[in-house]
């Protein structure tokens, strides 16, 4: 019973590192590909609410100055990958930044407490900081190292992978 258990265990995680593999921008050496500084785009809402995003998340986008409703939201561009800032359905003051492929796939997402609904976002090449504004001005900031680890295999995918099989 335990040798299946084990050989279950690893072809699980076999099995979900095939199909998250290649979602991820992967240099030919192995490493992440992160060339430059990130920039920011206007993207239509209701792009933002046909992606796949995590469930407690919902996409709020305001106008920098009125911080009315806005349909268009501010992303962050770096290389292939698309950033999405999210705010909470049941409306705390957190940002979901959720990570994107090329072709729209979610990779994963962080949570970071201090604001909702998104209306700016700066990026600061020299500090290597992105500042995400929300209502009321409140600022959440961002490293560039932050996105970064985002960017990695989801947790709980490393956490199968490291599981102790004995």
């Amino acid at each position: 019973m335990r040798v299946i258990k084990k050989l279950m265990l690893s072809m699980m995680a076999f099995i979900l590192l095939c199909f998250t593999w290649p979602v991820l921008p992967i240099h030919a050496a192995g490493q992440m590909v992160f060339e430059g500084v990130p920039s920011v785009e206007m993207r239509p809402e209701t792009e933002g609410n046909q992606l796949v995003k995590p469930d407690v998340a919902k996409v709020v986008c305001s106008d920098p100055t009125t911080e009315a409703s806005s349909p268009s939201c501010p992303v962050i561009k770096w290389g292939d990958l698309t950033y999405w800032i999210y705010s909470d359905k049941d409306n705390n003051f957190v940002f979901y930044v959720a990570v994107y492929n090329q072709k729209g796939a979610l990779i994963n997402h962080k949570i970071f407490s201090g604001a909702r609904y998104i209306k700016e976002i700066t990026v600061d090449g020299s500090s290597e900081r992105v500042t995400l504004k929300g209502q009321g001005n409140q600022i959440v900031q961002v490293t560039f190292d932050q996105l970064k680890e985002i960017t990695y295999t989801p947790e709980w995918i490393s956490a199968l992978l490291i599981v102790r099989l004995g």
